[in-house]
């Protein structure tokens, strides 16, 4: 297995850290907004259903921001687990090690390049799926 030096440990988890407090910031910023009761204060701005439609659509976008961003941090969470318990570089599906290189690139990748390419092939989320 290809081993991460102390050093590059070190990038990838001040990278992680980094990216735990911007998206905390976000989602701080976004719940903080929400209290203000937007919804509100535009649909009494708007003078027809079109624009409380638009309203609507712009407190959704919001929600699925923050839900995004949530997930974001929770992949986070779990990479900086995985790091403490020296396991950061290694592909949760087949156990090889994942190169310095992607977790720089990508520092919550979880898989190596193989398993992550057979993962995207058979997990699509536009592809049909049978029942």
């Amino acid at each position: 297995m290809d081993d991460l030096s102390a050093e590059q440990r070190r990038q990838i988890a001040a990278l992680l850290v980094g990216r735990r407090t911007e998206l905390q910031d976000d989602i701080r910023r976004e719940l903080e907004l929400s209290g203000r009761d937007l919804f509100r204060d535009l649909a009494s701005e708007v003078a027809d259903a079109g624009e409380e439609s638009i309203a609507a659509m712009l407190m959704d976008f919001d929600i699925a921001m923050v839900r995004h961003q949530v997930e974001e941090l929770l992949e986070v969470e779990h990479a900086l687990k995985r790091d403490a318990a020296s396991q950061l570089n290694v592909c949760e599906h087949c156990g090889e090690a994942i190169g310095f290189a992607r977790l720089m690139a990508n520092p919550v990748a979880s898989r190596c390049v193989s398993c992550q390419e057979t993962h995207e092939q058979f997990y699509r989320p536009d592809a049909p799926h049978e029942n």
